[in-house]
């Protein structure tokens, strides 16, 4: 198997991410998936889907020495991605930032926000649980 050190696979990664975005870009285009930027301009969202198409690439053709299973990087990067896809196309503006969920949830209300707070702590908890058992 190539080593990631090597231009080929680095550049394979590269062309991955980017046929990976452009994908993303023109779904959510043609699903009409637009979210109000800073500027208020209507931005497509959930593009940064496209990336996984290289954490899949690369964990799937290359192989480190790294002590953790080849499943574990895809599966972590998918779970987030799942959950900021599911904040993205289901969540509200009512609160936003950490501290607005965390406030929602000791309210009483589970936001989307709270949701991938709570998820991603779960992910990151049992990812940590498969390396370091």
């Amino acid at each position: 198997m190539p080593s990631l050190t090597q231009p080929v696979p680095a550049v394979s990664l590269l062309v991955a991410a980017g046929a990976g975005v452009a994908a993303a870009y023109g779904l959510c285009v043609a699903l009409d998936w637009r979210t109000p930027n800073w500027q208020g301009r209507a931005i497509p969202s959930s593009v940064r889907l496209g990336f996984l198409s290289a954490v899949w690439a690369g964990s799937l053709l290359w192989t480190t020495d790294a002590a953790a299973p080849r499943w574990l990087l895809p599966a972590v990067a998918t779970s987030f991605a799942v959950l900021g896809l599911l904040d993205d196309r289901l969540g509200s503006r009512e609160f936003s930032g950490l501290e607005g969920h965390v406030r929602a949830l000791l309210r009483g209300k589970l936001t989307t926000g709270a949701l991938k707070l709570l998820g991603g702590t779960g992910v990151a908890l049992t990812a940590g649980l498969v390396l370091y058992r």
